[in-house]
């Protein structure tokens, strides 16, 4: 019997002894948490001073150098105050030391006394769109967004479908809006952010609205508030080949030389609109006045050799033409003329 208390003692003591190991370790970790280092547990919350970012219109590296005096004491709120500058305007400010207050009163462990410290709240904030993206050369065709897309469907994590994105900037090459749905819908966490980014490579009318219906709806505010409502890159037109000089227009009111005189009277020129077997059909009218003289070749040039004819489908109500005589050259009036 003995016995057996002594081994019911026994376990009793591990037993205390096991729950107070366990009632410290909590303890003894949070102790070991950046409590005590209150920077680092604001740094570890900056994604909440976003929204306080985004109530300013700063640029991006004014807000990055801002910092404010922070100051905590025994049972006292956190006090928070400018640090040299930039100075942040009051409204931002405000949101700054509401979200210190809070991150430091939910902080493990009570509050210990503490000088001053310096801290900045927004020192690696990014608006996406700031510089503004260059301009693009190239609009992918719709095949090269498919290869696009399937490209980044394969890549393994979001950063690296962030860094293609990058390359396409980077090679000045432009995503119409209409496939930014695809895109994004090959990233594993589709948010504002990611869509910001495709804003530096994306090109159409109204791409700001177009990404943001690709969307959660949750997310399509605070896209505009990263991108300050700049979403899209332009595309420069594509250097086209010299055409070379223009032909210069004749003016039929002005007499030309006389060796380019097509005719000297309305008999000298007729309609000429033959058909088969090689020609199409003037379906809305015969228009094409030549000089008398050359209506044969134009008919015989018609009949043969015969060659395969693709003729457009054509609508339209006939009209009747005759051919006249101006100032040296063959026209086509419309009517039936005077007879």
């Amino acid at each position: 019997m003995l016995r057996q208390l002594k081994v019911a003692l026994v376990a009793a003591v591990c037993l205390a002894a096991l729950c107070a190991l366990l009632v410290r370790q909590p303890a003894h970790a949070l102790r070991a948490m950046p409590r005590s280092n209150p920077v680092l547990l604001l740094q570890a919350s900056a994604f909440r001073f976003e929204r306080c970012a985004l109530q300013t219109r700063l640029p991006e590296g004014t807000l990055r150098a801002a910092q404010v005096n922070v100051t905590r004491e025994p049972n006292r709120p956190a006090r928070v105050e400018h640090h040299g500058v930039p100075v942040l305007p009051v409204p931002t400010l405000r949101c700054v030391t509401s979200e210190v207050r809070a991150i430091l009163r939910a902080a493990p462990g009570a509050p210990v006394t503490e000088g001053p410290f310096v801290f900045a709240p927004f020192e690696g904030f990014d608006f996406p769109m700031e510089p503004a993206p260059p301009a693009a050369t190239w609009m992918l065709t719709p095949a090269q967004v498919d290869a696009v897309v399937a490209e980044l469907g394969a890549l393994g994590d979001d950063p690296s479908r962030l860094a293609r994105l990058a390359q396409l900037e980077a090679g000045q090459q432009a995503v119409p809006s209409t496939a930014a749905r695809a895109v994004l819908g090959t990233f594993q966490q589709p948010d504002a952010v990611v869509a910001a980014n495709l804003c530096r490579v994306v090109t159409g009318r109204g791409a700001l609205r177009t990404v943001q219906a690709a969307l959660p709806t949750r997310e399509r505010n605070r896209l505009r508030s990263l991108t300050r409502g700049a979403c899209g890159v332009e595309v420069l037109a594509a250097a086209q080949p010299d055409p070379g000089p223009r032909p210069v227009r004749v003016d039929p009111t002005t007499p030309g030389p006389a060796s380019t005189a097509e005719c000297a009277q309305d008999s000298d020129c007729v309609l000429a609109c033959p058909v088969p077997p090689s020609c199409c059909p003037a379906t809305c009218g015969c228009s094409h006045a030549v000089p008398r003289g050359e209506a044969a070749a134009i008919a015989a040039a018609c009949e043969s050799p015969p060659r395969d004819r693709r003729c457009p489908a054509m609508g339209c109500a006939r009209q009747e033409f005759h051919a006249v005589c101006r100032a040296g050259q063959c026209r086509a009036d419309r009517g039936m003329g005077m007879f």
